[in-house]
């Protein structure tokens, strides 16, 4: 198992993770930080909209940058 981190980074800001998840391959991290970029596109109010949820290895490289996009409001 290796430890990922998730953080959620912004045009102001950063919040860092530091408390990291163990997953056993690298493709369940990229999985994990889609859902958590899914996740937060669907904040009603957009909060989270134009970040990005940065995985980052054990020794702090930077694997992904999965993009927190603008929530649709049309409705079809």
């Amino acid at each position: 198992m290796n430890k990922y981190f998730f953080d959620l980074v912004g045009q102001h800001g950063c919040q860092y993770d530091y408390q990291g998840r163990a997953l056993a391959a690298p493709e369940q991290a990229l999985t994990h930080a889609e859902l958590l970029a899914l996740d937060l596109e669907m904040n009603p109010d957009g909060q989270w909209s134009g970040w990005a949820v940065h995985v980052r290895d054990a020794r702090g490289g930077q694997l992904w940058s999965v993009p927190v996009r603008y929530p649709d409001l049309t409705i079809a």
